[in-house]
């Protein structure tokens, strides 16, 4: 069932998108989906909504930046954002940094401790390629807890 309500997410997700889930403590009823659906369609790029449980799948035009979630109904208490985003990943001795086919720019770190090292495999991925879909937590408007990360390509 849940596949089912996901297919169109992925078919919409393949190309020139990016993916971002809202985790919520609770969304109880219909009202808070059509509140939240309400506020996430405002968001510049948004093209599609999907909710599983307590989160919301968004899908955005990922040459728009990632829109603050600031708006969103506080009674619904956002958890987390989630988002799978392409870009060009950058080291910078230590630091990586994700260049968004938007052109926003976001600071990639580890996750917390115990969680393994994917900024360390991300790194010895390079070699050559720079281009990468990655998925993370976001932590603040320009910062990605780096969960996965997958080489990907594009036509400029």
């Amino acid at each position: 069932m849940i596949l089912l309500a996901l297919l169109p997410l992925m078919l919409a997700a393949q190309e020139d998108s990016l993916t971002v889930t809202l985790s919520f403590e609770r969304i109880h009823c219909d009202e808070c989906k059509a509140e939240l659906e309400a506020s996430v369609k405002k968001m510049a790029g948004f093209k599609l909504v999907t909710f599983v449980a307590t989160a919301a799948v968004v899908v955005f035009d990922e040459k728009v930046p990632v829109p603050a979630f600031n708006r969103l109904p506080k009674d619904l208490s956002l958890r987390a954002v989630t988002l799978t985003i392409r870009g060009t990943v950058g080291f910078a001795g230590e630091k990586a940094t994700l260049v968004a086919r938007s052109g926003a720019t976001y600071a990639l770190v580890n996750p917390e401790k115990g969680k393994g090292d994917p900024l360390g495999d991300l790194k010895k991925k390079l070699g050559g390629k720079n281009r990468f879909t990655v998925t993370g937590t976001m932590g603040d408007a320009k910062t990605i807890a780096l969960s996965s990360f997958q080489s990907a390509d594009w036509k400029d």
